[in-house]
């Protein structure tokens, strides 16, 4: 719960449509799914392909773009791929 409780609330875009509020105020119904995909994530090291699913997209970087360069892609992850990053994280530092 800690990766979830301090992730940033709306911070990104999202791949899926749940956000990480959905999961903070559903946590004592949804935390032993969540715990059981998290453990068989780091007990094979494979994740299913809906969790880990990346789009990238463009943002503009100026009011009115007109080339390439004015946008910046970013890389709309789902929930669970950002859970997994976030326990990932905490364990290296």
């Amino acid at each position: 719960m800690n990766s979830i409780k301090y992730m940033a609330i709306e911070k990104s875009p999202r791949v899926d449509t749940i956000s990480i509020e959905f999961y903070t105020s559903q946590w004592n119904t949804m935390k032993s799914d969540v715990v059981l995909v998290l453990q068989d994530f780091f007990t094979t090291g494979k994740m299913l392909k809906t969790f880990s699913c990346t789009t990238v997209t463009l943002v503009k970087k100026v009011p009115a773009p007109t080339v390439v360069k004015d946008y910046r892609p970013i890389a709309c992850c789902t929930i669970f791929y950002k859970i997994i990053t976030k326990v990932l994280t905490n364990i290296i530092e």
